[in-house]
């Protein structure tokens, strides 16, 4: 058998996190749905019609996906807080790799289906309950059910389509990373260390932009900066799945 990558391995090594974490998964989707049922009760009752448009729903889904992704990405290799646990999983029969793609899998497309759908399960009955009475054809865009995935927010790309699901998914890499880099605190380390790198780019883009200006030189053109947003934010997510790997790979417990 391939000590490297097995189908038949990855698939015991899925099943057998989701047998150990089903009931926190199912409670976990519970709690959510109450929350999200709570407050589109608390938004139909303060608001008019007019105020739940899809704009609405589109920040309902996302901030929440960026918290609650992130935060799961950061406890998925959670074991290594403790000794006894890191080595029982360092000690399950399957490959680094293996163990990182049932990490990716389980923490991109598993969680994001799931979230999407627990959102839509509350969405569909409260958009529909806050339509405003009279809407005309051309206003189902405004006021209709929302899509989630076609979402104008940054305009960094020809196209804005699942511009932020895939900043989300660059952000979500990055906890992962930081969720078997440190041993206990993930989160918040994590959160700290993406903060002060941010800034340190700013200060420095800053800095470099100032000083061009100043000597009349050339400085950043805002369409080369957003092609390279563009760039980087497709590469980060890759990147650091490779560096949890590896991570992964020479971790000691």
């Amino acid at each position: 058998m391939n000590e490297f990558f097995s189908g038949k391995r990855l698939q015991l090594l899925m099943l057998q996190h989701w047998a150990d974490n089903r009931k926190r998964y199912l409670l976990s989707i519970a709690a959510y749905i109450g929350v999200m049922t709570l407050w589109f009760l608390v938004a139909m009752l303060a608001n008019s019609p007019h105020d739940f448009d899809q704009n609405f729903q589109k920040a309902s889904f996302y901030l929440p996906l960026f918290g609650l992704g992130s935060f799961y990405a950061s406890q998925y290799f959670s074991q290594f807080s403790s000794t006894a646990k890191g080595i029982n999983y360092m000690m399950v029969p399957a490959s680094h790799f293996e163990k990182v793609l049932c990490g990716l899998f389980y923490s991109v497309p598993f969680f994001l289906a799931l979230f999407t759908l627990c959102f839509y399960l509350v969405d569909v009955p409260a958009s529909t309950m806050m339509r405003p009475p009279a809407i005309t054809p051309g206003d189902y865009h405004e006021y209709g059910i929302a899509n989630v995935f076609d979402l104008v927010i940054f305009d960094f790309a020809d196209t804005a389509r699942g511009n932020l699901l895939l900043f989300y998914l660059s952000v979500q890499s990055v906890f992962l990373f930081g969720s078997v880099l440190f041993k206990r605190y993930s989160f918040l380390k994590t959160g700290i260390c993406g903060l002060v790198f941010c800034f340190l780019v700013f200060i420095i883009i800053y800095l470099t932009n100032k000083v061009a200006i100043d000597n009349g030189a050339f400085f950043l053109e805002p369409l080369w900066s957003r092609r390279a947003f563009t760039v980087l934010t497709w590469l980060t997510p890759p990147f650091f799945w490779v560096l949890t790997y590896f991570r992964l790979k020479a971790k000691q417990v």
